[in-house]
């Protein structure tokens, strides 16, 4: 898909996200199940935050860490940002996608102030959005659904083609006037306000009203069961897996076609279907599988003498999903790729038990393996996948004492957590809260492995909990769609009630041409995995095809 009239990109989000990203744990039980139902609270029970942005009175959205997400409003087409991070009341749009409904519909600058006919009082407009999104895609509905807008017929020619939203205050100035030194005595606040007045000097706001309506493509409904006997997830699924498909296959006109991926591979092979599987047989087997028979043996890597960046992350992601595959499908071809893989992250392991951004070298722990890590220590976003590898390993019958020792350790460190809160984010007291980045998701795994069910049940029901808004920390939302795949484990009705309560966000990741995006990409961190695959992994755990998609451990 291309971008049809959209101003480049915001560089988005503070590196933590604020507690507003969770509020609705402030809610009673009936206020969540409002939420859930209408996507709003009664008026009495929406506060409207203090500084709200106002997009129609010439207020743009702020730069560096206090930047807003960039938002998709789903299979309409329509990106922008909403004018606070939670509770908002605005949308700006920052443009429409080549081929989607909204094409020709809205302008960069437009803001939407209402819905179907009504307009937005302070609330988590996404909720509201993403559901009424979902009711206009029921067969009775026929796709329709409008949008109310206020628009600046001056707002392009004010800001010119260049992103206001993104613009360095001080670089923008400059170009705006041959001579700033009158103002350099001035405050950042004021000099701003400055600039921004010389836009509407020359090009005051001359605003229009109107009602956009849209036509989207019609689903069947969701199931009350969804994502389990769901005829709308079932066509989901379907649109999902053709585009992946495409990503296994080499195209000369294409650059970097072909390529498909780790994620890609294992959501084909979540389909359960035997030309998935060829797909992937053959991609593993191909030049760009990350999962070919090593050239050196495990353990080579650490006497080269130096450490080596993100090891961590490459083992607990590539080498976990190298054993995910081996577990769904017995392809012997990867099973040495995956000896290493587990025997490396266990000799990388802290005494602790624990895994920082990259291994615990002996380089930099005087020639000693399992000592401290690098940096400033631990770091469970990458580690407790790195558990969840060599668990998973040691069950399928790679033996090793290395592998035994680390799992005993790492079990130590991590269950230290059950009772206690959700696992933090390094060598830290328990966080307090239901989830955090996924974390709590290669640990309930691993216990569930090991045949605890009662520390696995603790971190599963805290992903379970993690629902209407993702949980904390930085980097890619992809870490926090972690956190259903370990509601899977608590059986059917908690993920489905997992799954209706975000609902709303999926569906505003979901394309017109049955594609993913992550809605919140946030600072420099780029797209980690591919988001069509991740949201497969969600819908498909009816299948229970793999071990994140339900199929049932032991």
């Amino acid at each position: 898909m291309k971008l049809f009239q959209i101003i480049p990109a915001l560089l988005l989000a503070p590196f933590f996200l604020p507690t507003a990203y969770c509020d609705e744990r402030t809610h009673t039980p009936e206020q969540m199940e409002k939420l859930a139902k209408d996507g709003q609270l009664d008026a009495e029970d929406s506060i409207r935050p203090a500084g709200l942005l106002n997009f129609i009175k010439g207020d743009l959205p702020p730069t560096g860490k206090a930047s807003h997400t960039l938002w998709t409003l789903g299979p309409t087409g329509v990106i922008g940002v909403f004018n606070h991070k939670s509770t908002s009341d605005q949308f700006l749009v920052q443009g429409t996608l080549k081929g989607s409904p909204a094409e020709g519909k809205f302008l960069s600058g437009d803001v939407i102030i209402g819905l179907n006919g009504t307009k937005f009082k302070s609330m988590n407009l996404g909720i509201l959005i993403g559901n009424a999104i979902v009711e206009a895609e029921k067969p009775a509905n026929r796709g329709k659904i409008s949008f109310e807008v206020w628009r600046d017929k001056n707002f392009i020619a004010r800001n010119g083609k260049q992103d206001m939203t993104n613009v360095d205050i001080d670089k923008f100035f400059n170009e705006a006037s041959d001579d700033n030194s009158l103002y350099d005595w001035k405050a950042d606040e004021e000099r701003a306000e400055e600039v921004k007045q010389m836009g509407f000097g020359k090009f005051p706001v001359d605003p229009t009203e109107f009602t956009a309506e849209l036509t989207i493509r019609t689903f069947p409904e969701y199931a009350d069961t969804a994502p389990y006997d769901c005829p709308k997830t079932k066509q989901i699924l379907e649109e999902a897996w053709k585009v992946l498909e495409q990503k296994f296959i080499e195209n000369p006109k294409i650059p970097r076609s072909g390529r498909g991926g780790a994620v890609e591979a294992i959501a084909l092979i979540a389909s359960g279907k035997p030309e998935h599987r060829e797909i992937v047989k053959n991609w593993v087997r191909g030049k760009y599988s990350p999962w070919k028979p090593p050239v050196e043996p495990a353990g080579a890597m650490f006497e080269r003498g130096k450490s080596a960046g993100s090891q961590s992350w490459q083992h607990g992601y590539t080498g976990l999903y190298c054993a995910i595959y081996y577990e769904a499908t017995g392809d012997d071809y990867v099973l040495p790729a995956l000896e290493k893989f587990a025997i490396n992250t266990a000799l990388g392991q802290s005494a602790q038990g624990t895994w920082g951004h990259t291994f615990a070298f002996p380089s930099f722990n005087g020639g000693e393996f399992h000592q401290m890590n690098p940096g400033y220590g631990a770091l469970n976003a990458a580690g407790n996948r790195c558990y969840f590898l060599i668990t998973l390993a040691q069950k399928l019958g790679i033996e090793h004492p290395e592998i035994d020792r680390a799992v005993k350790r790492s079990t130590q460190f991590f269950s230290s957590y059950i009772d206690q809160g959700c696992i933090p984010y390094g060598d830290h007291a328990a966080y307090a809260s239901d989830d955090s980045n996924g974390k709590n998701t290669g640990v309930a795994f691993s216990l569930k492995l090991l045949g605890d069910d009662y520390g696995a049940k603790y971190f599963a029901m805290l992903s379970s909990n993690c629902a209407f808004t993702r949980r904390g920390g930085h980097a890619h939302d992809y870490h926090g769609n972690w956190s259903s795949w370990a509601a899977g484990l608590c059986g059917p009705e908690v993920r489905s009630y997992n799954e209706r309560n975000l609902r709303w966000r999926r569906t505003l990741c979901r394309m017109y041409d049955g594609s993913f995006v992550y809605a919140s990409p946030t600072g420099p961190y780029k797209t980690l995995r591919d988001p069509t695959a991740t949201e497969v992994l969600h819908q498909a755990v009816a299948l229970k095809q793999t071990i994140i998609t339900g199929k049932e451990i032991g």
